[in-house]
């Protein structure tokens, strides 16, 4: 029972962690949000600006208007609430103003009669109207408090010295004018408390599948309309099969070749043979891509397998059976499989050496050799299998790493993959298929560490009797 509320704490903790990783990837995208999707601006005539007041709808709809996290950090002169309003040059007014004085209430109010301005000089020509707007727009971008007496100043004698009619609202800032300030509020800090933010729609439309405002920005692809989870299905069924492909023929090749290298370890071939591994280890892996590419499928070598893809471009006929098909999209699969398997092969046959060379020192092989039996029994019966328990963690965390990995391996080759598929979300900025792809793989991380303890606490004695174990 202890080892089931493990894992769901491990699960729990997993997901927040993703959650909050892919909700990190989110904010630190440049710009504003809201104009990167699509038909929000341009020169369609459909598209909008800051400025307009279908943008402002938006800006609440898609939850932009909440906190971003349950706790942020303010001072006393600045609201937090003057954080999330729409309008960039409203919110840095407030936000400078505010900061400086210390009166959030009466810097809001003043902007409050800045918009009433507007308002006011609809009654007269168009051209009052232009020459109110233009200087209001220009009051809103003062950074100082002293900047914006000296601007409304100006702005007040400019429009006496065109004879144009008192606005009332201009009566009323100038009242206000004259307030005291109270700038040590600034030095204040506080923190603030949020119940309801955009982590917190995030965490619900996607744990119990909500069409909150945040994750609707995030469910469908940029670049094509469709949904992230439709993209990202057939790209990562590609992926998982030459992954688990690659890690099952590294695994086959590693085991009997680190068996074969310590049943010879006093040849001096075997030394040599050991040395070489680690020299090729460090061999990028692309470039052998590449040169399985040039040999085994260019047309100077041996033509023997296809260069790209995963089927050939002009399809199946009808009549090509389902077992034909199947060796025909084999052969695509050959050299990826390969390139990707090179180097866990050569990891995994140092990591077995090794831990067989540490297993034949102790005291139970001794044991089996003073009993008659042969080296080569000795090695696969007995010191193999616990090398292989030792090693089985590192040889487990490859298999995600795999996957991530596969990026250079799939554009090669062209295999539409995972990683051509996160190459071009990237150049294209199709920032919810990368947070799709990034979460996916996440989770089969966290699946895969779990399912990792399970077979270890399945094959190991001392874990079920409760000795050890991650969740013990």
């Amino acid at each position: 029972m202890r080892k089931f509320f493990g894992i769901v704490a491990t699960l729990f903790i997993s997901g927040v962690v993703i959650l909050l990783a892919s909700f990190l990837l989110l904010k630190m995208r440049t710009g504003d949000t809201l104009l990167s999707l699509p038909g929000m601006s341009g020169s369609s005539t459909n598209s909008i600006t800051v400025n307009d007041e279908r943008y402002k709808e938006l800006y609440i709809q898609y939850g932009l208007n909440l906190p971003a996290f349950y706790l942020s950090l303010g001072n006393a002169a600045v609201p937090d609430s003057f954080n999330y309003i729409p309008a960039a040059n409203d919110k840095m007014f407030l936000i400078n103003l505010s900061r400086e004085t210390g009166r959030p209430e009466v810097i809001l109010e003043i902007r409050n009669l800045l918009q009433k301005c507007i308002a006011e000089s609809k009654l007269f020509s168009p051209d009052y109207q232009w020459l109110v707007s233009r200087e209001v727009m220009g009051l809103l971008k003062s950074d100082s408090w002293s900047q914006f007496n000296a601007s409304f100043s100006k702005t007040k004698d400019s429009w006496k010295s065109e004879n144009v009619p008192e606005l009332k609202a201009v009566r009323e800032i100038s009242n206000k004018i004259r307030i005291i300030s109270y700038e040590w509020k600034q030095w204040l800090p506080l923190v603030y408390f949020h119940s309801e933010n955009q982590f917190n729609s995030w965490c619900k439309g996607w744990l119990c599948g909500n069409n909150t405002a945040v994750v609707n920005r995030y469910r469908n692809s940029r670049l094509n309309g469709l949904p992230v989870f439709r993209v990202i299905r057939k790209p990562f069924v590609i992926t998982l099969i030459i992954s688990f492909v690659a890690m099952v023929f590294s695994v086959l090749i590693s085991v009997p070749s680190a068996c074969e290298l310590v049943l010879h370890r006093e040849s001096k071939w075997s030394n040599r043979i050991s040395s070489a591994l680690l020299f090729l280890y460090s061999v990028p892996v692309f470039w052998i891509a590449v040169l399985l590419l040039i040999f085994f499928a260019g047309p100077i070598f041996l033509s023997l397998f296809p260069s790209s893809g995963i089927e050939p471009l002009e399809g199946f006929s009808d009549q090509t059976g389902g077992f034909m098909r199947l060796i025909c999209r084999g052969s695509y699969f050959v050299l990826p499989v390969l390139a990707l398997s090179y180097g866990g092969v050569i990891f995994f046959i140092r990591l077995l050496r090794n831990g067989l060379l540490s297993e034949l020192k102790k005291d139970y092989i001794v044991t089996a050799r003073a009993s008659g039996y042969h080296e080569r029994t000795i090695i696969y019966k007995f010191a193999l299998k616990n090398a292989f328990y030792s090693s089985l963690t590192l040889m487990w965390i490859t298999f995600p790493a795999l996957l991530s990995g596969s990026v250079l391996i799939e554009n090669v080759f062209s295999i539409p993959g995972m990683g051509s598929l996160l190459i071009r979300s990237v150049q294209n900025q199709d920032q919810p298929v990368l947070i799709g792809i990034f979460m996916l793989i996440g989770v089969i991380t966290s699946l895969s560490f779990i399912l990792l303890d399970i077979l270890h606490s399945y094959f190991d004695p001392r874990l079920t009797k409760g000795i050890g174990g991650l969740y013990e």
